[in-house]
């Protein structure tokens, strides 16, 4: 959902949109980060480093960053009239995507017969996370124009564009790993 923001122009939407944003992005990660500490997840021997990469630590850390700026802008919405949210709003969208690649690359098969091409993995985390934001996004967009129909239609025009953009990137890149995948095995 962060990372779909830096799409929307924070100038004519209602900022209150952008609190529901901050705060659902919030739990999220927060429940993400709890769930990795709680119950630790490790692959078979043959996938990625088992979380023994040694950048492992700093995608928890750029992922408790993305969640602190998803807490500020939450906050500055929720108790502030001034749109200094956008800033930060900005930063932590553009920080949301090398967050997820980073992590993909856990899942990477390092050996035997599902061992496959380094970029797919990031490719269709990358996608599925867009795919899945721009989904949550729409919707609270389109409940937010329950609330407020002072705002232009065309943004909801965009944000149909902005959906749509996604699942076609998803599906260009199921469709890159089909024929890759098919390529490799025959």
């Amino acid at each position: 959902m962060l990372a779909l923001c830096i799409l929307l122009p924070k100038d004519r939407i209602d900022r209150h949109f952008f609190k529901s944003i901050g705060f659902f992005s919030l739990l999220f990660i927060a429940a993400g980060l709890a769930m990795r500490k709680l119950y630790p997840f490790t692959l078979p021997e043959p996938f990625g480093w088992n979380g023994n990469s040694p950048f492992y630590p700093y995608v928890n850390l750029l992922y408790g960053i993305i969640a602190l700026g998803a807490a500020m802008t939450w906050l500055i919405t929720r108790y502030s009239a001034s749109r200094s949210f956008t800033g930060l709003l900005n930063i932590t969208s553009l920080l949301a995507l090398p967050a997820v690649t980073l992590d993909s690359l856990l899942f990477i098969p390092t050996v035997g017969p599902h061992n496959v091409l380094v970029w797919l993995v990031p490719l269709q985390f990358t996608t599925a996370g867009l795919v899945l934001g721009g989904f949550l996004i729409g919707m609270i967009f389109g409940h937010w124009y329950l609330i407020n129909t002072d705002m232009p239609k065309r943004l909801l025009v965009r944000m149909a564009v902005i959906i749509s953009a996604t699942l076609v990137l998803k599906i260009l890149a199921v469709g890159i790993t089909w024929i890759v995948l098919n390529h490799i095995s025959t």
